[in-house]
């Protein structure tokens, strides 16, 4: 029952308002230690985040280890998620988690064969905020609810995989 002008001008509004979105660009960082930590690539990764793969040791090369997180920073200002996925120590997630804002998931490469190492992801020094997650496909969907909170893409892909757990 308006103006058709009115009308017009309120969708004119719309429109431009629409224009101003963006989605974040985000990272989820696969970081290991050696390449002897292999990832398993057929998990689903969420769409429109960047898979950063990165392999350095906390413990062998620390300054570049920094480097490399400093770099993460500054290429994604809208943030990420770190899975540190490590072997016979576990000092590479602590280590990112203390030096940067972002999660830091520590995942255990071998929880079974090395069961004394995951207690070095689960009792960590204060000020080192890391998780700890003993499958890698719980990590990455731990990742993505985390992104998600920011990115709807990722919020519609994690949707979409919670309703089809319900019949």
């Amino acid at each position: 029952g308006h103006d058709l002008a009115k009308v017009e001008e309120a969708y004119a509004l719309v429109a431009a308002l629409v224009q101003q979105f963006r989605l974040p660009q985000q990272a989820l960082v696969r970081w290991t230690g050696a390449y002897k930590d292999q990832w398993d690539d057929h998990l689903a990764l969420p769409p429109g985040v960047h898979v950063q793969n990165i392999i350095s040791s906390a413990h062998k090369s620390r300054e570049t280890a920094l480097r490399h997180l400093s770099a993460l920073h500054t290429e994604f200002p809208d943030g990420g998620v770190i899975i540190a996925k490590v072997g016979m120590s576990n000092g590479l997630g602590p280590m990112l988690a203390a030096k940067s804002p972002w999660p830091v998931i520590n995942l255990p490469a071998d929880p079974t064969g090395f069961a004394a190492d995951v207690w070095s992801s689960l009792r960590l020094p204060s000020q080192v905020p890391a998780l700890t997650v003993l499958s890698e496909a719980n990590a990455i969907l731990a990742a993505a609810n985390i992104l998600a909170q920011r990115n709807p893409r990722v919020y519609a892909w994690r949707q979409e995989q919670i309703e089809a757990l319900e019949p």
